[in-house]
This record gives C-alpha cells, structure tokens and sequence, in this order.
C-alpha cells in the first residue's frame, strides 16, 4: 500500500487504545501521533498560508475518506473503529483519497474492498 507523506514527513497510521482503533498522523520527528481524523471540524481553505491551507486540505480529506468504516465519534480521538480490518480499509481510504488529490473512492470500490477484493497492481478506482 502507497503511503501519503505530507511535505512535513507526516503520515497516516493506525493507533490502537482501550480495544479500539484510530487513524491518526504520525509525526515522526515527535515519534508520536498528532492529530486524529475527525477530532475537530475544520473549514476547507482555512488557514494564513499555502502551507497552513494544504494541511487544513489533507485533514479534511482523510476525515472524508475513513468516516465511512468508522463506528462514529468518540469523545476526544475522532473516528473509531471497531476491528483492525475497518482500520486498515479506512486508512487504504484516506491514502489512496491524498494520493489521488482528495477525490472521493466510489462506493463500490469501498464495498468492494470491505469484501476482500484486492485491486490489481497499478489500478486506480
């Protein structure tokens, strides 16, 4: 799986507590995670900068492309995930959504996947 690298070094990975799993940016220099997908609600466009509103972009794209496998909200770490196979579909989502400039997966891809289907090498939904 290609992973998306945000010009910061950060990527989306999957961070398991209390029984459930999460899709939050790692930060490597921190070696910790950062924000998770659908802990705040961001406009798009906000932000000063380029930078800042291209970090506002990948935020808001990766909350658009895992809330569909997630259980809902949780209180303070943003979508929830009740397996680790949600999670991984849900972070397959996120990065083929920033890799492919925030377009939407069809659903059928989503259904698809969720079904064990595995696209061929090279093949974009």
């Amino acid at each position: 799986m290609k992973k998306y690298k945000s010009p910061d070094g950060s990527y989306l990975d999957i961070d398991q507590r209390d029984g459930e799993f999460f899709i939050a940016w790692y930060l490597q220099e921190d070696g910790d995670f950062g924000a998770y997908c659908g802990d705040r609600d961001l406009e798009a466009g906000s932000g000063e900068t380029d930078e800042d509103k291209k970090a506002v972009w990948e935020v808001i794209t990766a909350d658009k492309a895992v809330e569909p496998f997630s259980r809902g909200r949780t209180s303070c770490n943003g979508f929830a995930f009740e397996t680790l196979k949600q999670a991984k579909l849900a972070l397959l989502a996120a990065n083929t959504s920033l890799l492919n400039g925030g377009g939407p997966i069809p659903d059928w891809s989503v259904r698809a996947s969720e079904a064990g289907w595995k696209p061929p090498k090279g093949w974009k939904p």
